[in-house]
């Protein structure tokens, strides 16, 4: 019988992510999104390992275009690469990525961002999901984890500069 796990986080996106990442390495899942509910699966479901809090929020770091955004704003927009990247696991497919970060060049481009600065979100992201698998998942499953992160996310930034570079090849010619 396979471990079961606890993941306990107010975040649905980050508990589904969390989720298929550890049950792709065989662990049965138990999810709650807050305290109350995780002190009553944890009684009722008897979990091996209860991980609290198993993401925390990201921070930007100082990039020109994203000093004048809310956190809300950021988060909205962090989300929405999230949720690409969970699409992309669960399908096993790199599509839902591509496609998002395409249309994402597109309006940053647009609005002036550099290509720098988108990358170096992603990076922020991929950083942080680095370290919570460093944190959460058994060292002998990190590597296959970090290894789905990193290759779905290599097609993201892919995309991204693909699309940029066709956006300025078109820019310069007009």
């Amino acid at each position: 019988m396979p471990e079961k796990i606890l993941v306990v986080d107010d975040d649905v996106d980050t508990l589904r992510l969390v989720g298929l990442m550890l049950q792709r390495q065989g662990y049965q899942i138990v999810a709650a999104s807050n305290g109350h509910q995780a002190l009553l699966l944890a009684q009722s479901e008897n979990p091996d390992l209860i991980l609290l809090d198993s993401t925390n929020s990201l921070v930007r770091a100082q990039l020109e275009h994203y000093k004048h955004l809310t956190p809300e704003k950021l988060r909205l927009r962090l989300l929405r690469l999230f949720q690409a990247l969970v699409k992309s696991l669960e399908a096993n497919s790199c599509e839902s990525i591509t496609k998002f970060m395409e249309k994402t060049s597109d309006e940053r481009f647009e609005s002036g961002y550099e290509l720098h600065e988108v990358q170096t979100a992603v990076n922020i992201m991929e950083e942080c999901l680095w370290k919570k698998i460093s944190e959460f998942v058994y060292r002998d499953q990190q590597i296959s984890a970090m290894k789905q992160i990193t290759c779905i996310l290599a097609k993201a930034k892919e995309a991204l500069a693909n699309e940029y570079s066709l956006l300025s090849t078109e820019y310069l010619s007009e």
